[in-house]
């Protein structure tokens, strides 16, 4: 888990030195419930950059995912 909270980390700074900008976080996983279906013991978390935001009111570019960040 800490690997891979430190590779997380390590393509966000690479994207913000790349121009990204951090405009919020990220938390999955919250409930125990959940926790137990997936097999963890804490929820998970994440920054979301601006190019991440989509709005319920606009369409979303062909290709584009949110698995970059």
């Amino acid at each position: 888990m800490v690997d891979a909270y430190e590779i997380q980390l390590l393509n966000i700074r690479d994207r913000l030195a790349s121009g990204a900008k951090v405009v919020g976080h990220k938390v999955g996983l919250s409930s125990k419930a959940m926790q137990q279906m997936m097999g963890v013991d804490e929820p998970d978390y994440g920054q979301l950059l601006a190019e991440m935001e989509v709005y319920e009111d606009r369409r979303c570019p062909p290709g584009t995912t949110s698995s970059r960040g």
